[in-house]
């Protein structure tokens, strides 16, 4: 992990994240609310950089699949007789 130059910490909160990613800080929320960027600290306020390097690498692979995607276990429970 290399942290760039200037930053003292390799986690990011979102404004720091967005300019990590240059992207103005309201399409960093948006891109937050539209795919599952990993969020750390006991606040769930902050980014790691190697996520977001990942995430700009490969969006696609932080896709939220649509509620209706999920698979549903909808099988009436059975007991298992003994």
């Amino acid at each position: 992990m290399l942290i760039p130059q200037g930053l003292q910490s390799p986690y990011l909160n979102q404004e720091e994240a967005a300019a990590f990613i240059n992207k103005a800080a309201s399409t960093f929320r948006a891109y937050v609310r539209k795919y599952k960027i990993p969020r750390k600290g006991p606040g769930r306020n902050r980014y790691h950089i190697d996520d977001l390097r990942r995430f700009m690498d490969a969006p696609f692979c932080f896709i939220i699949p649509p509620r209706g995607d999920k698979p549903r276990n909808n099988a009436p429970f059975k007991p298992i007789e003994l």
